[in-house]
């Protein structure tokens, strides 16, 4: 049945395209969410994508069952490449993105979550899109976004919620990502550029997860610290499994300082767009401690200007926002950044950051704290560059916002995010003792 699937989804990739047949569906998980998750590599897209117009998960419930391909309503051909992502170009207005994910048996009042990451390239792609589910037989609408064309990439973060208003049997859960504007046989849509996670999709099903109790409207605005293995979307995750909703809004770009994100139209749209209860703030990884070894530099005096008025342009449009300003980590990477160990430079990033968000009015996240407790327990926090965060590091920094905007302990509830339940307790205990301790 799924190489019949693979045949079809192949066939119809470069004309107009009805639903996706079913694959094989996926099992009831008792007390996890069930999740399909896309973590895309070089080689998983050149297999995949190129061959056959589709990519499976990689990761959770939905591994090689839930599905992302591309669906041509207008009839134009596709072309399905690459290069830095799943690339596919010949998308226009009418055309959109589908994913699948099929189900066993999934209830009624089910919270979905969706997260997206996509980029377009070349003045003539597509700009605007809108997010629909299918449901009762019909499309139903949810949040719109935009996407920018330019010569370097700036990638669309993308998340939305629904709730499921029928159960699915033996069928296969939809959803899909429209263009509404823009588009051409020559502009280039991609998921997941290398290093981003492309997209994971969350279901908790209302009989197995408690109903949310609230909502906190959440900013975070980064660079690569805060896109490998996708920390913001962790800390929603665990928000949900343990009763909370984030109706989270993000813009990360690698290598950026949170002065350039004032000069980024993602960026700006994100902080303007207002009613935020909180917003997370990353700046570039030695920054705070430049600032901590010279404060009176004229970079040390941008940097500090530069989080003032990114601040201050949030505040515009939600001025009860809590801000909470990322203590980022040490990493060993050109000897610990010339500060010759772990120690001297966490030293120098601390006290940049303490020193700079009192002037701005903003909380420290004490992430490089719980990180070094994390070594000492025996954790690897690097990724392989030797700098940025490996996937239990990501799932740490997670755990400590979290905690640093609900101030309680976790519960039994708590998602692991798909990493090894054990290591996932224990790294929450490290951010208990970091937070609340």
């Amino acid at each position: 049945m799924l190489l019949a699937a693979l045949a079809c989804l192949a066939a119809l990739s470069c004309n107009k395209q009805q639903d996706v047949p079913n694959p094989e569906p996926t099992a009831k998980v008792v007390g996890t969410p069930l999740d399909s998750r896309w973590q895309i590599t070089q080689n998983l897209a050149s297999a995949n994508w190129r061959a056959a117009g589709i990519c499976y998960a990689t990761a959770g419930e939905g591994r090689n069952k839930a599905y992302i391909t591309a669906v041509s309503e207008t009839g134009n051909e596709l072309s399905f490449g690459s290069a830095s992502g799943l690339s596919v170009t010949g998308l226009q207005e009418g055309d959109y993105l589908l994913f699948g994910v099929p189900m066993e048996d999934l209830e009624k009042s089910t919270d979905i979550d969706f997260f997206l990451t996509i980029d377009v390239s070349g003045n003539n792609a597509p700009s605007e899109w809108i997010f629909e589910y299918k449901s009762d037989g019909e499309w139903k609408k949810g949040r719109t976004f935009a996407t920018i064309g330019s010569s370097t990439s700036s990638n669309t973060t993308f998340i939305e919620h629904f709730t499921t208003s029928e159960p699915i049997q033996n069928d296969t859960l939809l959803m899909r990502c429209k263009i509404t504007r823009g588009g051409s046989s020559t502009g280039t849509v991609c998921i997941a550029p290398f290093n981003f996670e492309g997209c994971r999709i969350l279901a908790y099903p209302a009989s197995k997860f408690p109903a949310t109790t609230e909502t906190k409207k959440i900013a975070a605005l980064g660079n690569s610290f805060s896109f490998y293995y996708a920390p913001v979307w962790m800390m929603k995750e665990i928000a949900r499994s343990e009763g909370h909703q984030i109706d989270l809004r993000m813009n990360v770009k690698g290598g950026l300082t949170l002065g350039q994100h004032l000069s980024l139209k993602l960026s700006k749209a994100v902080a303007k767009e207002g009613g935020y209860d909180y917003a997370i703030l990353q700046d570039q990884s030695t920054k705070h401690s430049s600032y901590y070894n010279n404060p009176k530099s004229s970079t040390s005096q941008t940097t500090l200007s530069d989080t003032k008025n990114l601040v201050s342009l949030i505040h515009s449009a939600s001025p009860d926002c809590a801000i909470l300003l990322e203590n980022t980590w040490a990493y060993s990477m050109s000897n610990f950044m010339s500060y010759g160990s772990y120690e001297a430079f966490d030293a120098a990033l601390i006290g940049g950051t303490t020193a700079i968000a009192a002037k701005v009015g903003a909380t420290p996240s004490p992430i490089g704290t719980a990180f070094a407790s994390a070594r000492a327990a025996g954790f690897n926090t690097e990724y392989s560059d030797n700098k940025h965060q490996s996937e239990y590091a990501a799932y740490l920094k997670a755990c400590v916002n979290y905690l640093m905007i609900y101030g309680k302990p976790f519960t039994k509830s708590a998602s692991d995010c798909n990493l090894p339940h054990k290591a996932a307790l224990e790294l929450q205990k490290i951010a208990e003792q970091t937070v609340i301790n």
